[in-house]
């Protein structure tokens, strides 16, 4: 949804239809995990860049759920979140035929716990807990890449070293998995519709 907002035009359709949106948000806790939402409203949460692997945590039953119900479900995800997901539907023998599914043109992720050992480094830098947090904030325009923290404690911090070095490892690729490295899909052959 970040670079061009097609997400949201599909994400907006497939609400307007009465279905289920499933993206990428990071919760109160700093947690990067799928959820699925069902209003216009609720998909301010699923925009944005987060460069974390996300937690799938249950979302693949609860669109097993909606698909089972005739509810048309979007889903967007990594690509092999994508192929898990068709996967997991094939096994359960479902159709996927109001099943509409986008892969992000994936660079790599970096584990959890690289995000996790991030945000308890800049809570100690800047003695707050984290509130939010922008990989890519707009607030200087398009062009212009900034980290954005603001903290509980009511500090908002951005493009500072210790801001800036979450996304400076992930963009020289020192933070990626392993297995980003031997991945089965970078190529142009894809698992997902979009």
């Amino acid at each position: 949804s970040t670079s061009g907002g097609a997400f949201s035009l599909f994400a907006n359709d497939v609400i307007a239809q009465g279905g289920v949106v499933f993206g990428v948000t990071l919760d109160e806790n700093m947690f990067v995990k799928h959820i699925g939402v069902e209003t216009q409203e609720d998909l301010a949460v699923l925009r944005g860049s987060k460069y974390v692997q996300s937690d799938t945590g249950d979302v693949y039953t609860q669109i097993l759920y909606h698909l089972q119900s005739g509810r048309k479900v979007l889903f967007s995800g990594m690509p092999c979140q994508v192929d898990g997901l068709n996967r997991f539907l094939d096994a359960k023998k479902q159709s996927a035929e109001i099943l509409l599914t986008i892969d992000i043109l994936c660079h790599g992720v970096p584990s959890p716990k690289i995000w996790k050992d991030y945000v308890s480094c800049i809570e100690e830098v800047y003695h707050g807990k984290l509130k939010s947090f922008k990989f890519r904030s707009k607030m200087a325009g398009w062009e212009n890449s900034i980290e954005y923290a603001e903290f509980e404690n009511g500090k908002k911090v951005y493009n500072t070293h210790a801001i800036r070095t979450y996304l400076t490892m992930f963009h020289k690729n020192l933070s990626l998995r392993p297995s980003c490295y031997a991945c089965d899909y970078h190529t142009y052959q894809r698992c997902s519709d979009i």
